[in-house]
């Protein structure tokens, strides 16, 4: 797993080090205080696991026998997007030490809020989960295209409801506690990404190479 890590970080090397200046950068931002931290952590997050994600189906569209060869090789197709999974959660980890890391030493915020970092997760996994189940099934170019359409599409919804004055009713969050809602949003992260995941496997276990 860690060579195959080594071998994907060796291939975004140029993308590695732009996503790092980028990383440092974007929480100088955080001075704009109209800006919430879950938008910057999970914008941050999304973008730099696109851009690694991206970078490596890419790569390997330029040669089409390099992920048979990796599997020859011995290491498993299962192996092959565990690890994908696996690094896009390191970038999403490293965003957030990144972030609050240099916000701490700035002064930019006051305290961590553990439950803004999962609600960013939350967020990072919807996308992410999206993402990689589609570019596994229908390649980087169409999958890549397919989720920015159907991000758009929901990310649309809130206005397409308020121009049709459609209404709906968040009477059942009455009584529940921020807390209680910040713990059902990261377990349904976490099934979204798992779901996310053993699609992608049994996609790529028929996908022919």
């Amino acid at each position: 797993m860690l060579d195959l890590m080594k071998k994907d970080f060796l291939i975004t090397k140029k993308i590695a080090i732009i996503a790092i200046i980028i990383s440092l950068v974007v929480p100088l931002l955080r001075t704009m205080e109209s800006i919430p931290t879950i938008a910057f952590v999970s914008v941050m997050s999304i973008l730099m696991g696109m851009l690694f994600i991206s970078n490596i189906y890419e790569s390997e569209d330029k040669s089409p026998k390099a992920a048979a060869m990796m599997t020859t090789i011995g290491y498993s197709r299962t192996m092959q997007i565990v690890e994908r999974y696996l690094l896009a959660f390191i970038v999403f980890i490293f965003c957030n030490l990144i972030y609050y890391t240099e916000t701490g030493l700035l002064n930019l915020r006051d305290s961590i809020e553990i439950s803004d970092i999962l609600i960013a997760f939350f967020a990072f996994s919807l996308v992410m989960s999206l993402y990689l189940g589609l570019t596994t099934k229908f390649g980087i170019k169409l999958g890549r295209l397919l989720s920015m359409l159907i991000i758009f599409f929901v990310s649309m919804g809130p206005a397409l409801l308020a121009k049709f004055n459609i209404k709906i009713s968040l009477k059942f969050l009455y009584g529940v506690s921020m807390n209680e809602v910040v713990m059902v949003l990261t377990v349904f992260g976490i099934l979204l990404y798992m779901i996310s995941l053993v699609f992608s496997i049994k996609v790529y276990s028929k996908k022919e190479l």
